[in-house]
Formats: C-alpha cells, structure tokens, sequence
C-alpha cells in the first residue's frame, strides 16, 4: 500500500502479524526530494528529539535578565513562542516581542497567542538562520537565542545579524543545556557548553557579562553589544 504526504510518495509494508508494526519505507531517496525539504529534514536531524524545558525556565530567564517592561525583543529557536509568550505576559503597551522560528520556509506563521497579545505588538514569522532577519539597524533592546544554539548550522550569520538588529549596548541571551550527562534532555555530546557559547559571543564582538545556572539542567550565557562600536559589523541587504 502506499500514500502521499507532502508531495511524497511512502509505501507502506504490513507484516503479516496479528499485531502489525508498520514500516513506512520511502519511495523517494532524500536527492529526489525538493532542497527545501531536504534542508528541514537535515534540520530535524540535528535538534533530535523534542525537549521542552521544566515549566518557569521562560520566568526564570526574564527574572535573570531583569527585562523593561517598555523593551524590545527578538525571540530565536525551534519552537520560540513559549519563551516569546512569556515575554509577551512581561511587557506593557509599549513593548514588542517578535517570534522567530528558524526554519527553511518563511514568512509569517500562525500563532496560538490570545488577542490581547497583538495589542502588545507580537509578530511571530519564520526565518533562515543564514538569511537578513527582516527588522531595522539598531531596533531591538535583547534578543534571545532559546535552545537552539546545538541546532545551527551558520552560527556566525545568525549571530552577525543579531549585532545588527541589537542597539548598542543591547543584550544577547542564550538559553541552553548545561554540558552534563543527565536521563532529560539531549545527549551530552549534542551539547553545546557555556564555555564555547562565550567564546563564540566574544569571536562575534560581544562583550561578556557573564553566565548563570538557571537550573540543575540549564544555563544562560549573556553578552551586550558595546556602545561604542555603532554601525560595526552591518551586513547589506
């Protein structure tokens, strides 16, 4: 037997078991499939399997980072609305949060957020880690990068981008899994460390403000863009 799911063929074989298991073979190899898809696909294989973190992990972040009720913010990751929600319950009238789920397909996404949040300016879309994130020079007072830093594959671009957008003397977060051997979360060898998370803010002209432990499985590593260098680093459109 065999079906289409997303413009591909799968055929599918059941063993003749009382209790069948089914075994969805594909149809297509991954070179015949659209580069789109491809690149999903080789996205998914480096995030594994899906770890929420423990509930209050978005609280703890906001609280660590003393957030502004007025600020500006730039959510990154997988699946950023449970941290951008919570930033969103933070601000006032006068903040904005923007939701980035880093993904080969773009556009704006839909979102389950109440209809108060739009009020609060919360746009949620889609965005190649290696594309122009679609906000102006200087716009955003932090931008956090929620466990996602193990899944990228142009880190330098995104974080280049992300000095872009940061006014000066603006702030990067990111929110990851402490390099440790635990049965909850990614292996540790997936892991990307604090230590190597610093070095890459510091390569990209970060200054450093520090790390801290959010909880027995997860730490934040912070750095700011310094005041002084305006206009650095701008990539063209």
């Amino acid at each position: 037997m065999s079906f289409c799911a997303n413009g591909v063929w799968f055929a599918v074989d059941f063993p003749p078991y009382r209790h069948r298991t089914h075994v969805i073979q594909p149809l297509l190899s991954r070179e015949d499939l659209p580069i789109s898809l491809r690149m999903n696909l080789q996205r998914l294989e480096r995030l594994g399997p899906t770890h929420e973190p423990p509930l209050g992990t978005p609280e703890r972040i906001i609280a660590e980072l003393n957030v502004p009720e007025s600020a500006i913010v730039a959510v990154f990751g997988g699946g950023p609305d449970v941290f951008a929600s919570a930033f969103a319950d933070h601000l006032t009238l006068h903040g904005t949060v923007y939701s980035f789920e880093l993904s080969d397909e773009l556009g704006v996404r839909q979102s389950n957020r109440p209809p108060e949040w739009s009020s609060r300016g919360y746009l949620t879309m889609r965005h190649k880690e290696n594309g122009r994130v679609p906000l102006s020079d200087e716009s955003v007072d932090l931008v956090l990068w929620a466990f996602v830093l193990r899944t990228l594959g142009h880190v330098s671009c995104l974080l280049e981008e992300t000095r872009r957008i940061l006014r000066p003397g603006g702030r990067i977060a990111v929110a990851d899994w402490i390099r440790q051997d635990e049965s909850n979360g990614p292996r540790r060898d997936e892991r990307v460390s604090a230590a190597t998370c610093e070095r890459c803010l510091a390569s990209a002209g970060f200054g450093l403000i520090g790390q801290r432990a959010l909880n027995a499985s997860h730490y934040v590593v912070i750095g700011r863009r310094p005041v002084g260098d305006a206009g650095a680093g701008m990539r063209t459109a």
